[in-house]
């Protein structure tokens, strides 16, 4: 069950919760901008595959996305994988991405309402901010301006101020051994903007990313 908050009223124990794991010795900067974002999504996998042929590589995050797109063709190729996943991808375009660069199945992962018609993606409602046993069976796994934002309710998730964390321990279960992960979020001076995203500071990346 999801909660949601009016601006000056986050109960001060919450706060402090979301704010601990950013520093070793001082809270994480705290700021709102609170708005909540549609549930149900209907990405366009073969409109993002002819723009993809047709050369299109910048989409929501413009150098970010061509990045991603170079690394996917020359791994995937490289290391010969076949078995992808996605995580939290509304636009569409990074499981596009998977297919367009060789992977011969993506399943994408949401929590949200997701309608996708297309013979190489299977789409998994599946909350993986939830602590949970899971079995490895992804060459690929790509996770991509999605960690920061969970835990934090706007799309609908149960807040949580760990449920990064616990998402990226998932993904690393996910993961066959050899497999390769593509994980991206902001970085710089450890803030919580409630209830958009976190900043992440070098201690919080640690903790993020200690099982890979």
């Amino acid at each position: 069950m999801s909660h949601q908050y009016k601006k000056n009223i986050i109960p001060e124990k919450l706060k402090a919760e979301f704010r601990k794991g950013f520093y070793p010795h001082r809270p994480a900067f705290w700021l709102e901008d609170i708005s909540y974002q549609r549930t149900s999504i209907k990405p366009d996998i073969e409109k993002c595959l002819s723009e993809i042929k047709k050369g299109r590589r910048q989409f929501s995050y413009p150098d970010h996305d061509a990045l991603v797109f170079r690394i996917l063709k020359k791994v995937i190729k490289k290391y010969d994988l076949k078995q992808g996943a996605d995580i939290g991808c509304a636009s569409g375009y990074f499981p596009a991405m998977q297919i367009a660069c060789g992977i011969e199945k993506c399943d994408i992962f949401e929590i949200r309402d997701l309608k996708i018609e297309h013979p190489k993606i299977e789409v998994r409602i599946e909350d993986l901010s939830v602590k949970k046993t899971l079995k490895p069976r992804y060459d690929l796994i790509t996770c991509l301006s999605t960690v920061e934002h969970i835990g934090l309710g706007r799309y609908g998730d149960p807040l949580d101020p760990r449920g990064d964390i616990q998402m990226a321990e998932n993904i690393f279960q996910l993961l066959k051994p050899g497999g390769i992960v593509l994980i991206s979020f902001p970085v710089g001076k450890g803030s919580v903007v409630f209830n958009a995203h976190r900043i992440y500071s070098g201690y919080r990346i640690d903790q993020l990313l200690k099982d890979f």
